[in-house]
């Protein structure tokens, strides 16, 4: 069965037409995700000289945060930490990633978490922001 494409031209959206299986159809026929990964723009931020400041934003969290350069004791140690107000919530480190992208390799913690979060943050296209996607880790 050929399906018709719906019209999405002007925010018109699916037509009513559209059957809830049709929709099911269209669905399954989307490519398949080509990384063993799933992400997602968790955050968006500013920067002012070295310090970045943005909101982190998921079903769970909606906070402000600062992420802040540290003297760094070792090699090991990161090169940023994250504040919430006063409170210490996380670290990051610069990295490199595959691509050769520069970006800061973050993670923040809380009792609260199950698991602490891990992301990264990039710049973004419009100059001066930049944005924290988070990665399901694989398996």
């Amino acid at each position: 069965m050929a399906l018709a494409t719906p019209n999405l031209a002007g925010g018109q959206g699916f037509s009513a037409a559209l059957s809830a299986a049709t929709a099911i159809e269209v669905a399954n026929q989307r490519p398949a995700p080509t990384k063993d990964t799933t992400m997602s723009t968790i955050g968006t931020f500013i920067r002012a000289g070295d310090i970045y400041t943005g909101t982190l934003l998921t079903l769970t969290l909606n906070v402000t945060v600062n992420i802040v350069p540290t003297d760094r004791n070792s090699d090991q140690g990161p090169d940023y930490r994250i504040y919430w107000g006063s409170v210490d919530c996380g670290a990051a480190w610069k990295r490199t990633n595959e691509a050769g992208r520069e970006c800061l390799s973050v993670k923040i913690d809380d009792p609260a978490f199950p698991h602490p979060i891990y992301a990264s943050l990039y710049p973004d296209d419009e100059p001066g922001l930049f944005n924290l996607v988070w990665k399901r880790p694989k398996g």
